[in-house]
């Protein structure tokens, strides 16, 4: 033990040898003292002591840095190594890419075929609307490769009929209206009964007739009735197309 008095209030005392450079308080005073190597009690904190708190406090942040440091999170590419095949050209970007074109591809062809089948009566529509709107170009476009020829004459005649009947019309302005005698497309064959008639303002158009009986005795409608055409389509690659040849028979023998 050391004999030693308190440096602020002389308070004596006895201090151990292995508390020399460390910190000491004064019990009465309460000053903070140390005793320096000559066993002489100094005023404040040992210098000593100080340094080496400094030098552990840095050597712990030094410490949890390092730790920090070879703490990492992991990547994706650690997990799937997704990286390195990139980097090696092994990922299969071709055989992939065909895949999703296959199905894609797949997709269209699967819509394509499982879609509604295309209705006779919208299609008969569409053509004796061009009809009435005088374009040739357009109704040819609904005809079969091999009647084509048959669907110009089958214009001729029908649009001469179209004609005459507008001459007692309030305009040239027309109604269609379509009556399905049979659409099979197992069969490939479709019979349609168009009626154009005169459009009026501001009234709903009068129902379409029923298809005229061949058996029946035939009279001659008024002039300011509707025109009755009489048309046969083929189903073929999803569409109807209308059998030039058959049509143009039909008109024909329809009389004027």
């Amino acid at each position: 033990m050391i004999e030693m008095a308190c440096p602020s209030c002389g308070r004596a005392g006895q201090v151990p040898k292995e508390k020399i450079h460390t910190r000491l308080v004064c019990r009465k005073c309460h000053v903070v003292f140390h005793m320096d190597p000559n066993g002489r009690p100094v005023l404040g904190e040992p210098h000593s002591a100080t340094k080496e708190q400094a030098k552990k406090a840095k050597e712990k942040s030094s410490d949890r840095i390092s730790v920090l440091e070879n703490f990492r999170l992991p990547s994706l590419d650690s997990f799937t190594n997704m990286g390195d095949n990139l980097a090696d050209g092994t990922f299969p970007v071709k055989p992939v890419a065909g895949v999703l074109g296959g199905l894609v591809v797949l997709f269209l062809v699967y819509s394509f075929f499982s879609g509604p089948p295309e209705a006779v009566a919208d299609r008969t529509r569409y053509a004796v609307e061009a009809l009435a709107r005088d374009d040739l170009n357009r109704v040819k476009s609904f005809a079969s490769d091999s009647t084509r020829d048959d669907l110009a004459k089958w214009y001729d005649v029908a649009h001469t009929k179209l004609e005459e009947a507008r001459k007692s019309w309030p305009s040239k302005e027309a109604t269609v209206q379509v009556v399905v005698v049979e659409e099979d497309p197992s069969r490939n064959r479709g019979e349609v009964e168009a009626f154009l008639m005169p459009a009026i303002a501001g009234a709903a158009a009068a129902p379409a007739p029923a298809p005229a009986d061949p058996k029946a005795s035939t009279k001659k409608a008024p002039a300011s009735g509707p025109l009755s055409l009489h048309l046969h389509w083929v189903w073929s690659g999803r569409h109807w197309w209308l059998d030039g040849r058959q049509s143009l028979a039909s008109v024909t023998a329809g009389g004027p």
